[in-house]
């Protein structure tokens, strides 16, 4: 099978929803969705989905970047994958989320990349990079810091209004060995 649209096409392998639904709350048993080179499956809950929904939902991601250049109509070269795991808790407009992504190397571009790791997470509208670690071929470089998206969201992610001139963002980039 094929999703197809003017700017993306995807070929699926095989996908698999498994579900219930019960007095407002979804029971997420297993979504999966497979590429010939890529994974998508979440699982968890989604309670007062009529009402205020809120989220306990986990996600493992495997990406072939090949596979999403060639499915996003994209020019530059990307080689390599990437593992993500994602965790999201609370109301749908304000959850907390936390991410561990893995990219175990490959050309980016025209740059080779060694390797990129990041862990962060969000809670109440505040950005937190623990950790973005990024080996080239001559060096590393390190990203922590934190990002305050409490004024441009200020009714949550989903309100209508929003201010993204209000963000405000504090990051330390250490470097070694780059040339």
């Amino acid at each position: 099978a094929a999703l197809e649209s003017p700017r993306m096409g995807v070929e699926l392998d095989q996908s698999k929803v498994e579900a219930a639904l019960e007095g407002g709350r979804i029971d997420v048993v297993a979504v999966q969705v497979h590429t010939p080179a890529s994974k998508l499956s979440f699982s968890g809950t989604i309670g007062d989905v009529f009402s205020k929904p809120l989220l306990d939902l986990t996600s493992d991601i495997a990406i072939s970047l090949p596979e999403l250049r060639k499915s996003l109509h994209v020019a530059p070269i990307l080689t390599g994958q990437v593992v993500a795991h994602v965790a999201a808790q609370g109301p749908v407009d304000n959850p907390e989320v936390s991410l561990h992504l893995d990219y175990g190397g490959g050309v980016v571009g025209r740059q080779k990349i060694d390797r990129v790791g990041l862990d962060c997470d969000i809670k109440n509208r505040l950005l937190t990079v623990n950790n973005l670690q990024a080996d080239v071929a001559s060096g590393q470089c390190t990203l922590q810091g934190e990002a305050d998206l409490r004024n441009a969201f200020v009714n949550g992610f989903l309100a209508p209004q929003r201010d993204l001139e209000s963000i405000s963002y504090q990051f330390f980039l250490k470097e070694k060995n780059i040339k």
